[in-house]
């Protein structure tokens, strides 16, 4: 496999999800991740998001947040946009949007789903080849 194979999966797997995500957002104002934290993306009057309005939210994320996906510079973003986050309590996309990121406790099924969740990764991860000496 190349840089190029690499990069082109990258941009189309990025892309795809962009459209995904945007419309998710629009509709319900989470993603499954989200719901599972219980967390929610709106505007500061608790409207949902355009469809428009998600997709420039979800791209700018995705660029700014996460420099595409390409490694090492999406970990340098991905620190930049939490510590940004964590001093300010929202990022720059958020803030040029007016959007409010919504925070509310786990309860019960929103916990017993990511723990489900995390096993299916934890042995989906322990099947790869090589995972076991």
């Amino acid at each position: 496999m190349t840089l190029f194979d690499l990069l082109f999966g990258a941009v189309i797997t990025f892309g795809l999800l962009a459209f995904v995500e945007a419309f998710l957002l629009s509709r319900w104002g989470m993603t499954p991740g989200k719901w599972i934290f219980r967390i929610r993306v709106v505007h500061e009057d608790n409207r949902l998001l355009s469809y428009g309005e998600a997709l420039r939210r979800t791209f700018q994320v995705v660029t700014q947040g996460m420099c595409l996906g390409l490694p090492p510079m999406n970990l340098l973003f991905q620190i930049l946009a939490f510590k940004e986050y964590v001093e300010g309590g929202t990022t720059a996309w958020d803030r040029r949007g007016h959007f409010e990121v919504q925070h509310a406790n786990m309860r019960g099924l929103h916990l017993g789903v990511a723990i489900g969740v995390s096993l299916m990764i934890f042995s989906w991860i322990a099947q790869l080849p090589g995972a076991t000496s």
